[in-house]
């Protein structure tokens, strides 16, 4: 069982993902990456954006991962040694 501060900052994590990811996405920040050139044929604006989505997918299935255990304060928790009232 995890801890409830540790639950907590990755409750925390799971909202600042979307949000930088966000960011990273609007226009500004494209545009940058779309005027690079390109790597390999491959126009930086397409490595950018696969880049930054790929991140995001591997960053939400790794703090998704930490999200799973309970925390050992839960109220919520069901533990075997209770009983119905």
């Amino acid at each position: 069982m995890r801890s409830a501060s540790a639950i907590r900052k990755a409750r925390d994590v799971a909202v600042v993902i979307p949000v930088v990811c966000t960011f990273l996405f609007m226009p500004p920040l494209i545009h940058i990456a779309s005027d690079a050139g390109s790597l390999f044929g491959i126009p930086t604006v397409v490595i950018y954006l696969f880049g930054i989505w790929g991140a995001a997918v591997a960053l939400t299935a790794w703090n998704s991962r930490r999200l799973d255990a309970p925390e050992q304060d839960d109220a919520f928790r069901i533990d075997s040694k209770d009983t119905p009232p």
